[in-house]
C-alpha cells in the first residue's frame, strides 16, 4: 500500500503470485483486497510486472493517485486494475490481460483512465 502526496513508489520485474482464483475464498489464506494499493495523491510506476491469481483486484488506485502501468500482465483477478475517486488518474500501456476477469481496467466515480 502507498498513501500520501509524498509517496513516489517504482516496481519492476515482480512476480505477485496469490492464491485465491476469481474472487473465491480459500481457507486459511491470508485476505488482500490488491496486490497494489495507491491512494491519497500517491505517485507510482509499475513496469515489467506479473500478477496472477489475486482474487477481487491485482491493482487499485484511488482518492488522487496517479499510477502508469507499462508492459504488465494480469492473470486471474476478477478487475485486473480499478480506479477510483476524483484526482485519480491511471495510465496503462502494453499490458495483457489474461483469464476470466469481470473488468480488465475500470475508472469509477471521476477517475481517469487511459489505456493505451
Amino acid at each position: 500500500m502507498a498513501v500520501g502526496a509524498d509517496v513516489r513508489l517504482e516496481l519492476r520485474g515482480i512476480t505477485w503470485l496469490g492464491v485465491a482464483e476469481d474472487d473465491q475464498f480459500v481457507e486459511g489464506a491470508p485476505v488482500a483486497c490488491a496486490a497494489v494499493d495507491a491512494r491519497d495523491g500517491a505517485d507510482l510506476v509499475i513496469e515489467n510486472c506479473w500478477f496472477s491469481n489475486l482474487g477481487t483486484h491485482s491493482l487499485r488506485c484511488r482518492t488522487g493517485a496517479k499510477v502508469r502501468v507499462h508492459d504488465v500482465t494480469i492473470n486471474r483477478s476478477r478487475y485486473g486494475i480499478r480506479a477510483e475517486g476524483d484526482g485519480t488518474s491511471l495510465v496503462v500501456e502494453n499490458s495483457r490481460f489474461n483469464g476470466p476477469n469481470v473488468c480488465a481496467v475500470g475508472a469509477r466515480v471521476g477517475a481517469h483512465v487511459d489505456v493505451r
